[in-house]
């Protein structure tokens, strides 16, 4: 079953509940952690906390921030 986030799932202006949030998931991580979790919608696989910062990891070994995901998305 495809996992969706909170904040792709807005985006999206869907009418759906979501899997998660990734702004939560981020929230409880400590600084240099990772929480492996899939949005199938933006495609990461991991949400990340480095520098205080919310980076994605991708399945290539690619990783963005949050700010640079919704950019590409616009």
């Amino acid at each position: 079953m495809a996992e969706f986030s909170k904040e792709y799932i807005e985006q999206q202006e869907w009418d759906m509940t979501p899997d998660f949030s990734i702004h939560l998931e981020f929230k409880k991580l400590k600084e240099g952690g990772m929480k492996p979790i899939i949005c199938e919608g933006f495609g990461f696989t991991a949400i990340i906390k480095e520098d205080n910062t919310c980076k994605l990891l991708y399945s290539s070994g690619e990783v963005k921030t949050y700010d640079q995901l919704l950019k590409a998305k616009a």
